[in-house]
């Protein structure tokens, strides 16, 4: 889209949206968690995405910075990516009777934090869909999961 093609430049202003869009779609995400009472919830949800835009930026910065260094930029994001997994590990709960909680929580945080990286590198109409499509599979996928289905 032509409106959001600007993002994509290394300016300090489409940096400065980059970093607005993902906290935008974290929050939105973030919001949903805490009416719910999930463990995590605003402030986790936000910062996990702006923390993986802003790594993203970073990873930018490296590359177009300095004349003639020649890493990869997606280096960054599968680390990113790896190290909100250590973090989603840490909100599963296994009860003693062997039943795991936290499940949605971690996959919402590993989404949140792919979504940040889609608003780092500057797609952000990509972060703000997939940030909606999120809300949707929450709110309705939430209401389809507590129906009495048959569980195989």
């Amino acid at each position: 889209m032509e409106l959001f093609a600007g993002l994509r430049t290394f300016t300090f202003g489409a940096i400065a949206l980059r970093l607005l869009g993902a906290l935008l779609c974290g929050a939105m995400v973030g919001v949903d968690r805490e009416m719910r009472n999930k463990k995590a919830g605003l402030k986790t949800h936000t910062l996990v995405c702006l923390g993986a835009a802003l790594c993203m930026i970073v990873s930018e910065c490296i590359i177009l910075g300095r004349e003639g260094v020649t890493t990869d930029a997606t280096r960054i994001a599968a680390n990113v990516v790896t190290g909100v997994g250590f973090l989603c590990a840490a909100s599963l709960i296994t009860r003693g009777n062997g039943s795991l909680h936290g499940l949605t929580t971690a996959a919402g945080l590993w989404t949140t934090a792919v979504i940040g990286l889609a608003c780092g590198s500057g797609w952000l109409e990509v972060g703000l869909l997939a940030a909606f499509i999120v809300l949707i599979v929450f709110a309705a996928f939430g209401r389809l999961s507590h129906q009495h289905l048959p569980r195989f």
